[in-house]
């Protein structure tokens, strides 16, 4: 299967989303259909990098927990949408979250562990590595929906000529605690 390469620059990118929102029918780029394909290369041009993440993130949740779900996804386009009008600041070729992986894990513990084996990953070699560059806590400080879990976002890095072309794409990494799962009960 060949991964989709990113085609556009940053300002075209940023002048789809732009568009993709636009309450007035302003057209800034030539279509709305090349508007979309603009969209859709860019959401697509993630899929790869988001690979390499997921399989990472399933080897090191089934370190764990050896029920671990793991699952990866690329943002709908409703999504992008939904998105970029609640964050008006926000540039589409800036979306953190564009490609996204989780995995569910039985309990804290778990989810603890599973926090320190991407620590450590990070401390051994960070300038060779994706390049991390934030994480949210929603166990400490849940979502106003009750939502739990705690994402790390990197940037991808790659010193390989053939997969230089993804470095800079942002992934969302998610961690997250089985429905069941209960914060105050011990595991």
């Amino acid at each position: 299967m060949a991964f989709a390469i990113p085609q556009y620059t940053r300002e075209e990118i940023n002048h789809a989303g732009d568009c993709l929102i636009a309450d007035e029918k302003v057209i800034w780029i030539a279509s709305h259909d090349h508007m979309l394909a603009i969209i859709n290369n860019w959401r697509s041009s993630h899929a790869f990098p988001l690979q390499s993440f997921k399989m990472t993130l399933l080897v090191r949740a089934k370190n764990v927990d050896k029920k671990a779900i793991v699952a990866q996804r690329l943002k709908r386009l409703p999504s992008i949408e939904l998105k970029l009008r609640r964050f008006k600041e926000m540039r589409l070729s800036q979306m953190q979250d564009l490609g996204g992986c989780r995995a569910v894990v039985a309990n804290i513990r778990r989810l603890r562990s599973l926090m320190k084996l991407y620590e450590q990953g990070r401390s051994k070699n960070p300038t060779k590595r994706h390049e991390f560059v934030h994480d949210k806590d929603y166990i400490l400080c849940p979502k106003d929906d009750g939502y739990r879990g705690v994402h790390l976002i990197y940037r991808y890095k790659s010193a390989s000529p053939k997969h230089r072309i993804y470095n800079g794409l942002k992934i969302e990494i998610q961690f997250a605690l089985a429905a069941t799962t209960c914060l105050g009960c011990r595991g």
